[in-house]
């Protein structure tokens, strides 16, 4: 008996350990590895709150008239009547009105499709049309369209049509407009 003593306890030791130990040890290698992950993880996340700090400490050092001024270049929001009354404004320096105003949402693809710049799907900027009419001379004209290139809102001129007068006075002109915000 003295001899089978050792292989019961070999043979209990080994049952024991495929039963017990091996699942335990492959549980706190499988927790382990979740630990590094996880610690990966709150790196990249520490990383990100010190890239936030700094990019707040940057935005707090600027003015606040250069952060309006921003907001004017390029708004959060579409404020297609800040627009109309900054375009107005312009148009009232030179004696005349806005006539036959349009606005429009333009399509993402369609307002990208000329260009050649690629094109992202998560696009951060959306875009609005406006079309208008104006009667000016040729030279109050030229000046209206510097005025408007001048002003800080993001725009582009996309189309100028005319359409002359019988009697050699002012033409009249029909300017369309893309302007940008942020989404």
């Amino acid at each position: 008996m003295r001899f089978f003593i050792p292989f019961i306890l070999i043979a209990v030791a080994i049952v024991g350990f495929f039963s017990f130990t091996s699942p335990r040890y492959r549980e706190i290698k499988q927790l382990g590895n979740e630990k590094r992950e996880y610690e990966v993880a709150l790196a990249n996340v520490r990383k990100a709150e010190s890239i936030r700090d700094e990019l707040v400490d940057k935005r707090n050092s600027f003015k606040a008239e250069d952060l309006e001024r921003l907001k004017k270049f390029l708004p959060d929001n579409i404020d297609n009547i800040r627009l109309l009354l900054e375009i107005n404004a312009i148009a009232s320096a030179y004696d005349t009105e806005l006539k036959g105003i349009v606005i429009g949402q333009v399509d993402e693809k369609q307002a990208t499709s000329g260009s050649t710049a690629p094109r992202f799907d998560d696009n951060p900027l959306g875009s609005l049309t406006l079309r208008f009419a104006v009667t000016l001379n040729y030279e109050d004209f030229v000046e209206f369209l510097k005025d408007i290139e001048h002003s800080l809102r993001l725009s582009d001129i996309t189309s100028v049509g005319f359409v002359t007068s019988d009697a050699g006075g002012p033409n009249t002109y029909t300017v369309s407009l893309r302007t940008y915000w942020l989404k």
